[in-house]
């Protein structure tokens, strides 16, 4: 359209020309003179810009007429190739994923820029631009679905290692570890590998072993009260109770326990009322122990009136030493104290053995007091010395008197 108008406006112009030729050729014959020859030569020169121009106006119709010559150019037959990415590997907000369209697994999006470095795997991805986190942490969490690396990490508050899995996940500044085992003894060398093996993910939150308990001062099981199969030296529930001490030393059997923890118990009471978590039986062990509180003697345990020297039955033997006899006893407990003293204040009977009396300046004899009897009863200080005979009592603690005087008077 614009081709057919511009040629057109052209021959309408040479046309106005041709027109006004023609007039100024009219004009000039008229008022002048010229040569026959020039005006012969100006005639036929309007003559021939007047047919140019219809010609031309003749040929413009034709033009803008005419059909195409050449077909139009025929339609694409498939559609242009669209970039979708090298399916490579490469760094983005601190981990790997692939240069692809996003909606795609491990896809992140497709580079444009080339000035980003594009690795062939995974692995190849973080060794190369995030050497410092843990090759196989980088891996796992890389991509569009982060998963745990089933390794352990160190959770210090608690003592224990924690498995890198759903749930419970490492962040990128925890170390890992191959195994438990390995975390505890490594990662946190500071607790009982024991303790921290237990309490780490897939165990029972027990150790199944012995620690002293101070408390009761008893050896008690770290092993779990409510399950159905307690550890083989276990034989109730009561025995059992929870270590809270992370630092604690634990023992495989309550013999070894006792025996390093409650040495100056005797082992067989400590093992009983440890692995039972029971106190003494109600007729009481009939075994000797030091009465600090009430007598200030060795005793027995068992019920008082039962026996003379019966001190009661014991609620708890635990921290508490006991003897098979009463020698025993004596020369553990009161070893400052004259034997057959002690021995006679628990069975009752007297010694029959001499001792000082300063009041009197003579000595006096340890049974019972009797009118002009040299008996005066047993001695109101446990830590006299007591002699055989009113003699060797005379000789050391009455020296200054006549022994025989010192006797007589005895």
């Amino acid at each position: 359209g614009r081709r057919r108008s511009s040629l057109y406006f052209s021959l309408q112009l040479l046309l106005h020309c041709s027109h006004y030729s023609i007039a100024s050729f009219i004009d000039t014959s008229t008022t002048n003179s010229r040569s026959i020859h020039s005006n012969t030569n100006t005639k036929m020169t309007a003559s021939s810009l007047f047919t140019l121009a219809i010609a031309l106006i003749s040929l413009s119709e034709t033009v803008a007429t005419s059909a195409p010559t050449k077909k139009p150019t025929n339609a694409p037959t498939s559609s242009p190739t669209v970039y979708v990415g090298t399916d490579k590997w490469y760094m983005k907000d601190q981990l790997c994923g692939k240069d692809c369209a996003t909606g795609t697994e491990d896809c992140i999006g497709i580079v444009r820029d080339n000035w980003v470095t594009l690795y062939d795997t995974v692995a190849a991805c973080c060794a190369g631009k995030l050497s410092y986190l843990d090759p196989s942490y980088c891996a796992a969490r890389s991509g569009t679905t982060p998963v745990g690396t089933n390794k352990f990490y160190p959770d210090s508050q608690n003592g224990r290692c924690v498995e890198d899995t759903t749930g419970t996940l490492a962040k990128n500044t925890d170390k890992l570890y191959a195994d438990a085992a390995t975390c505890c003894s490594t990662g946190l060398g500071w607790v009982n590998s024991d303790f921290c093996e237990s309490r780490s993910t897939g165990e029972s939150g027990f150790a199944d072993k012995w620690y002293v308990d101070y408390d009761s001062m008893t050896c008690k099981n770290d092993c779990n009260a409510a399950a159905t199969t307690l550890p083989t030296d276990v034989a109730n529930a009561a025995a059992c109770k929870e270590n809270e001490d992370r630092s604690v030393v634990y023992y495989d059997t309550a013999t070894t326990c006792c025996a390093g923890k409650l040495a100056w118990i005797p082992s067989a009471t400590c093992v009983t009322v440890s692995t039972t978590g029971a106190a003494a039986t109600s007729t009481g062990t009939a075994k000797y122990y030091a009465d600090y509180a009430s007598s200030g003697k060795c005793v027995q345990d068992c019920a008082v009136g039962s026996q003379s020297y019966c001190g009661g039955i014991l609620t708890n033997v635990a921290g508490v030493q006991l003897f098979d006899t009463v020698e025993a006893c004596c020369a553990s407990k009161f070893g400052w104290m004259d034997g057959d003293l002690c021995e006679s204040k628990t069975t009752g009977t007297a010694t029959n053995k001499w001792y000082v009396n300063y009041q009197d300046n003579a000595c006096v004899q340890d049974c019972t007091a009797a009118a002009n009897s040299p008996c005066d009863g047993s001695p109101s200080d446990s830590s006299i010395q007591l002699f055989s005979t009113a003699a060797a009592c005379c000789t050391a603690k009455l020296g200054w008197l006549d022994s025989a005087t010192c006797e007589s008077v005895s």
